[in-house]
């Protein structure tokens, strides 16, 4: 695991260790932490042309997994939010997947970048159905959080951050543009 405060020493380290942390996150060959991956890596085009070759095998393995779940009438061994997207992802091919686009929104002196990332709207939409949302919601040990199991494999660095830190409380838009 590396070191969390070399990593947030400096913009380089963070990028290495974030770069070397999505390769080690494919490599577990697993349906969650490949859509990670993918995900993230479709967001830079220099990622993505290193590192396709490895994300079009570990597609193959979970596709062939899959299909051999199917022949043989199980469910696979993911979660159901996994299952649906790579089951979506199995439909239209790994071939066509898009990379990410960017759009840059600007309304009066206030500008948004809105992302469009296929892979990540192929995921059911859980908390986004929600009727109340608050950035001060008390913590749910059944939902999702990230102190979970099997986040482990998806963790590429971790410790405790010494010296003073401040966090604020803001408000965000968030758009998910779903295609039909």
């Amino acid at each position: 695991m590396i070191n969390i405060e070399q990593v947030f020493s400096s913009s380089d380290h963070y990028r290495q260790a974030f770069e070397k942390g999505l390769v080690d996150i494919i490599h577990h060959q697993t349906a969650g932490t490949f859509i990670l991956g993918c995900a993230n890596t479709f967001q830079h085009a220099e990622l993505l042309e290193k590192n396709i070759g490895l994300l079009q095998s570990t597609y193959d393995n979970i596709a062939r997994q899959y299909q051999l779940c199917k022949e043989q009438n199980i469910e696979p061994d993911d979660s159901a939010d996994d299952a649906a997207v790579i089951n979506r992802l199995i439909e239209i091919g790994f071939e066509n997947l898009n990379p990410v686009q960017s759009k840059t929104i600007s309304l009066g002196s206030i500008s948004f970048t809105v992302n469009y990332n296929q892979l990540r709207s192929f995921r059911p939409s859980r908390m986004s159905g929600a009727k109340k949302l608050d950035i001060n919601t008390a913590f749910n040990e059944d939902g999702f959080h990230f102190d979970k199991e099997f986040l482990i494999k998806e963790t590429f660095a971790e410790g405790s951050f010494h010296g003073n830190y401040h966090f604020y409380t803001t408000n965000f838009l968030l758009l998910t543009i779903t295609p039909y």
